[in-house]
């Protein structure tokens, strides 16, 4: 598997519409091309209503305990799994933690600062740590007492609030250290219903493989990410997962023996899975999403009924008897999931060997299987020159070389790898329209500056990150540009207000000033 090894996220055009029917076509649709199921207004007084009864819920907890906890272990937690399985873009959307993570965005008073290497490489191993410490310490605490949970529910949501402040996008929580996070990646994967991202506008390339950005592309991005850490972490959480759930409902002990039963449970599960990846040497894909319907499956056949004698306790109305549909609903669903998502990989691996960006027409792709000549990318800066195969993107020929380069969404859109061309131009893929709209927001005009996430190499060239050395292309203009007069004493301009009409606004200043500072 080590020549399809790849963390691109994938969006061609096909007419195979196993990932969904919301992207209009597209394969692995983002969430700038998926219709929105509501406007964002919407979404957001929804965000302030679910704020609110998550307060509410932490009063309950301590003026009500008994009733509390019912509603919170007994109703609300167990309809989560479901609901991450069915259609987990409506519950980014609607997410309490989310949006108290977004505030200080919205109302621009965040710091925006860049997380710390151990959030942006292993903030999925914290959220999984977290997600195993609090399951294990239910029995311990958190399942009859009501204040212990309120405590505990406080001091996430200020964790969300306060990552939200400190660093930018979705960083500092949402993407990286969040404890359902791990869940909501593995169940995600593949979703019924695919509701787009409402938070992040604009995209500013916060996390690798994005989950927000394209739900269905990241996990398999993180599957077959070069990083072999970065895919261990995803694929020992879904190992341990359908341990955790059966170490939970079937073993009863007290204090440190719940915790050490429960990491028995979990290293049980997930021996079993490694030794299953080795046995059949199957893609890894296969494996996690065996184990992660085994899991859900589990939940529900265990769960159910405490999920049913909740709603009794608090509602005074029997539902016992919905039981077993409730659980022939999720096995069945957990079997169509299996299915779709084992489609997806098959999707993603054959496009990912084709080395196509996201976005890039299908044509160009199937134009590029016939070049397997090798292409020598030259790195001004570094001194390097490596041999690479011809179709792959500039971002894999750097990190083929060993040069780190910062990538967000990786379809050209958040401009977070512009890399400067200085020879060999015409030797790259065609630049698209998304592409093309980032270069101009930047201040290039695409014929000296490219996107590395989103470019195909096609021919030898040469490349430095530092795009100032592209000024002297960029001077000349674009045939639009020298058709417009601009005044020279015009040097810094600046924009306030970063949403579409402030973007639109120093694009078109970029189209008829070349040369002046924008901020």
């Amino acid at each position: 598997m080590t020549n399809t090894s790849t963390s691109v996220s994938i969006g061609l055009k096909r007419k195979d519409r196993s990932v969904g029917n919301q992207g209009k076509g597209l394969t692995f649709p983002n969430y700038l091309e998926v219709p929105k199921l509501f406007p964002t207004k919407i979404w957001r007084a929804i965000g302030v209503i679910t704020i609110l009864g998550y307060i509410f819920e932490c009063l309950l907890l301590i003026v009500l305990p008994k009733y509390g906890l019912a509603l919170f272990w007994g109703v609300t937690i167990p309809s989560l799994p479901l609901l991450f399985f069915v259609a987990p873009g409506i519950w980014r959307n609607i997410c309490p933690l989310a949006h108290s993570n977004q505030i200080p965005r919205r109302f621009n008073f965040s710091l925006k600062l860049n997380p710390p290497k151990w959030i942006y490489e292993k903030g999925q191993i914290v959220g999984a740590v977290a997600f195993f410490a609090i399951v294990s310490s239910r029995k311990v605490i958190f399942n009859t007492n009501g204040a212990a949970v309120s405590c505990l529910l406080l001091a996430i949501i200020f964790s969300a609030f306060l990552g939200g402040f400190l660093y930018k996008g979705k960083s500092g929580w949402c993407g990286s250290i969040c404890p359902l996070l791990p869940l909501q990646r593995l169940y995600g994967q593949t979703p019924f219903v695919n509701s787009p991202n409402t938070h992040c506008d604009p995209c500013v390339a916060c996390t690798k493989n994005c989950f927000d950005f394209n739900p269905t592309a990241a996990y398999q991005s993180d599957l077959y990410d070069p990083s072999p850490g970065w895919s261990l972490s995803r694929r020992l959480f879904a190992g341990m997962f359908p341990g955790i759930i059966y170490g939970y409902f079937n073993l009863n002990a007290t204090g440190l023996k719940e915790y050490g039963l429960m990491a028995i449970c979990a290293s049980i599960s997930a021996a079993a899975f490694f030794l299953l990846e080795a046995a059949f040497d199957s893609p890894p894909a296969k494996i996690t999403t065996g184990f992660g319907a085994i899991a859900i499956s589990m939940f529900y056949w265990f769960g159910s009924p405490i999920m049913l004698s909740s709603i009794k306790y608090l509602t005074h109305v029997n539902v016992g008897f919905l039981k077993y549909p409730i659980i022939i609903i999720v096995i069945s669903l957990a079997l169509i999931w299996i299915y779709r998502t084992i489609r997806t990989n098959r999707l993603f691996l054959s496009n990912a060997s084709q080395g196509a960006p996201l976005s890039q027409p299908i044509k160009t792709a199937v134009k590029n299987l016939g070049e397997n000549g090798m292409c020598e990318v030259g790195f001004v800066d570094e001194g390097a020159t490596v041999s690479i195969d011809s179709g792959i993107t500039l971002l894999k020929a750097f990190l083929s070389a060993g040069i780190s380069i910062e990538s967000g969404c990786k379809v050209g859109i958040c401009g977070a790898d512009p890399v400067a061309v200085l020879s060999g131009f015409d030797n790259l893929g065609d630049i698209g329209s998304d592409e093309m709209g980032t270069l101009r927001r930047l201040g290039f005009d695409g014929k000296s500056v490219r996107m590395a996430c989103c470019t195909n190499i096609h021919g030898s060239c040469e490349v430095t990150k530092d795009t100032s050395k592209a000024l002297d292309v960029l001077a000349q203009g674009s045939e639009e540009i020298d058709q417009v007069d601009f005044d020279a004493g015009i040097n810094s301009v600046v924009v306030i207000g970063n949403g579409i009409a402030g973007t639109n606004v120093a694009d078109h200043i970029r189209r008829r000033h070349p040369k002046c500072q924008i901020h």
